[in-house]
């Protein structure tokens, strides 16, 4: 069962999401200034989207000022992003998006949990299989380097997944959703299991690098050449001790991280730890020092 309030939950995920936001440093792509820069915030509905930001700190401020859950920019490149419809954005051209899920490329073993007050559905984050969609990530980079000749990167999703980055000028950019399609097609041939509907998407939303994935609490990270899926490597939080409050007795090892809980008995864990259990909802952190 639940013991804090909703606005307690909020409010020291947000004190720990703070932490590291005070001195983040993020990936933003050089023509940021042509985004649409889009946020979840942590204690409202929906997203908060048709945002401009012309530099670096301009953005920053905006991280500090309001600590979102979620963050993201635009595939699509607009003379006018912040225009509230689309067509007076006035579309340049969309970067290619490759996405990779777990749920498609890894058999996960749901556990369904329940008790008086709530009753979800977990399924944990494994080392192998991360690395399997991982594998699928750099056949699909080996694809658009050899059989396209195009430039990419692999980003980390902090969650579940990853995705590919084309960063397109010129004809690719203007790739039209038909030959995106097409492109998608030729891919899932080759056994790579992507979402077709990403791709085709030319005004897709992609998370930002060195931002905090709110499902999980992980870094989005961009990929250089070896993935390494540990908490160690994919939480800014390893330095610090939280006291977490299981909602349900389970066994289970995010991440290789081997972790036993007892309902409603206190355990000390690392604070990366305890963040991942407290967005999936299996737990709340008390404290953390």
């Amino acid at each position: 069962m639940r013991y804090t309030s909703p606005q307690e939950w909020i409010n020291i995920t947000r004190q720990i999401f703070r932490e590291y936001y005070s001195s983040a440093n993020f990936q933003l792509p050089d023509d940021m200034s042509l985004r649409e820069f889009a946020f979840q915030l942590m204690d409202r509905e929906g997203y908060v989207r048709n945002l401009q930001f012309l530099t670096q700190e301009q953005f920053k401020n905006f991280v500090r000022e309001n600590i979102p859950f979620h963050m993201f920019y635009s595939v699509g490149k607009y003379r006018n992003p912040a225009s509230k419809e689309f067509e007076d954005m006035n579309w340049l051209g969309s970067d290619l998006l490759f996405d990779l899920d777990a749920d498609e490329i890894c058999e996960g073993n749901q556990i369904s949990l329940n008790n008086a007050q709530m009753s979800l559905q977990y399924v944990d984050l494994t080392v192998e299989c991360l690395n399997k969609v991982y594998a699928q990530a750099k056949q699909l980079r080996d694809i658009i380097e050899n059989d396209f000749g195009l430039n990419y990167t692999i980003h980390f999703s902090g969650n579940r997944g990853f995705h590919v980055v084309v960063y397109c000028d010129l004809y690719c950019s203007q790739l039209t959703n038909k030959e995106r399609k097409e492109i998608a097609y030729y891919v899932k041939t080759k056994g790579i299991a992507i979402d077709e509907q990403v791709t085709i998407d030319i005004r897709r939303l992609i998370r930002i690098p060195g931002s905090l994935n709110g499902k999980a609490g992980l870094l989005v990270t961009i990929v250089e050449d070896n993935f390494i899926p540990s908490f160690n490597t994919l939480s800014p939080f390893t330095e610090f001790i939280a006291t977490f409050l299981p909602y349900f007795p389970l066994k289970i090892s995010p991440l290789g991280f081997k972790v036993e809980m007892i309902a409603n008995q206190r355990i000390k864990i690392p604070l990366s730890v305890a963040l991942y259990l407290h967005l999936k909802g299996l737990g709340e952190i008390i404290a953390y020092t």
